[in-house]
């Protein structure tokens, strides 16, 4: 869907006034892309009109997601792109339009409709960089995995992966048994993409606070390098596991002295599952009661500034889906590279679920999501309150970059967040640029999702 100021049947017309159309039309199909400065225009055919009706759109005004991967798709040889992936991605920052067109065009479009699940766009004017920046994060952050999804497995390969993924996980889920229980689902009919499901070394099912001593051999397992799905690597090394059985690293929690939380803690049970082209979505595998404590937030712990500095370095993309503030602490959870499945919950105006501080036994208390309403599982990662800066149609005449929502709530607040630069409007500005001048009094310590500093603590799987 998509919002066009175009004469047709559909316009309203007012006597001796310009004809304006607010109306949103439905997208057909994606034809073509080419670049104009540093806006990619995509020619859309629009469902119900002619050929003669077709028309060029900026990405940005565009809310087509299943319709840009279906062209993207056809851009690159589904078969062999991501053998050259880790080359595509070094070619990233002085790319050409050509290069742009056909390989970071496709490899942006990948991964930018997973992002909170797809329940938001990030509407950026300066289209070209804006995927630069999001690419520049995937490499340097090791994210590579999640430009797979256009190669299509063979099923007896799903299959032989999941066995061993499975496994793996249910190790690793004996190991922090605090942590609840989630089982992966594989899709019953393959569409035209494949997301792999998170790779096992980069699952954090624990906060991590950088220097925790004789914790990390557990937290970060080494990687193994065998091939799984679609060509990524989403096991573990296989010493982890026979020097587990030898003894050598003891169960997790008898050798771990500093975290000291109850077992009871998380008794529900949750699900994760695919949808193109949203990516991985989690969801109650039951009824949950309301106040239910549900499952611990896990990153790394950073200082707030980091948050901040990935913003300016990545955009909002990266640094909105990525970084949760601690409240009452000068710091937050960096989940870039390591995250758990909370990562998975979609956004919300109208959320099920909300999250608490929580005792963890050390000076940073965790952060835990709950249930709010006994159905569903959703979350609002953006403030309650809305945007001053008007409406979606304001902001396309200003050439404002912001955060649209896409939750179809019949209470949605549309807009989520509107670009704080000083040189917002100017259009000759790079989107590095503009974020180098942002209003002195914006400062982003990541993503205010607790609302009480009150901090709680859970025994029989209950808040006391």
């Amino acid at each position: 869907m998509a919002p066009r100021k175009k004469k047709s049947r559909l316009t309203t017309k007012k006597a001796k006034q310009s004809a304006v159309d607010n109306t949103f039309y439905e997208v057909e199909g994606i034809l073509g892309c080419r670049p104009l400065n540093n806006q990619l225009l995509y020619k859309v055919a629009w469902l119900g009109f002619s050929e003669a009706d077709d028309t060029e759109e900026a990405e940005n005004r565009l809310n087509c997601d299943k319709e840009l991967v279906i062209f993207a798709k056809k851009l690159i040889d589904s078969d062999t792109y991501i053998d050259t992936i880790d080359d595509d991605l070094l070619l990233v920052p002085d790319a050409k339009y050509s290069n742009i067109l056909l390989r970071i065009d496709p490899l942006s479009i990948s991964i930018q409709t997973t992002i909170h699940t797809g329940t938001v766009k990030f509407a950026c004017k300066d289209t070209v960089n804006s995927k630069r920046m999001l690419l520049e994060y995937v490499r340097e952050c090791n994210q590579q995995y999640q430009l797979h999804s256009f190669h299509v497995p063979a099923q007896k390969v799903i299959d032989k992966s999941f066995q061993r993924y499975s496994e793996e996980l249910r190790y690793l889920f004996d190991i922090f048994d605090t942590y609840p229980f989630v089982q992966v689902k594989m899709p019953y009919e393959l569409e035209n993409t494949f997301y792999a499901p998170p790779p096992l070394p980069k699952l954090l099912l624990e906060p991590y606070l950088p220097g925790q001593g004789d914790a990390s051999p557990h937290l970060f397992p080494p990687k193994s390098f065998d091939l799984g799905f679609n060509n990524v690597t989403p096991f573990i090394d296989r010493c982890f596991f026979e020097t587990d059985a030898n003894g050598q690293y003891p169960r997790y929690y008898a050798q771990q002295k500093k975290r000291k939380v109850p077992e009871e803690r998380f008794g529900a049970n949750f699900e994760l599952r695919q949808e193109s082209p949203r990516g991985w979505i989690l969801r109650g595998a039951h009824i949950i009661d309301e106040e239910t404590p549900l499952m611990q937030m896990a990153g790394v712990i950073v200082p707030v500034e980091e948050a901040h500095r990935a913003l300016l370095r990545y955009g909002e993309r990266v640094a909105f889906s990525s970084f949760i503030n601690i409240p009452g602490t000068d710091y937050a959870l960096d989940r870039r590279e390591f995250h758990d499945f909370s990562k998975y919950i979609p956004h919300s105006c109208n959320p099920t679920c909300a999250v608490r501080l929580v005792a963890s036994g050390t000076t940073i208390p965790d952060l835990v999501v709950y249930a709010l309403r006994v159905q569903g599982l959703v979350k609002r990662f953006f403030e309650r309150k809305g945007c001053s800066d008007g409406k979606i149609f304001k902001l396309y005449e200003k050439n404002i970059d912001f955060v649209q929502c896409l939750c179809n709530h019949s209470h949605c607040r549309q807009v989520l967040y509107v670009d704080q630069s000083l040189d917002r409007e100017d259009k000759t500005k790079t989107k590095k640029e503009t974020l180098k001048n942002l209003d002195p009094k914006f400062k982003f310590h990541g993503m205010q999702l607790v609302e009480s500093t009150q901090i709680h603590t859970i025994s029989d799987y209950e808040f006391d």
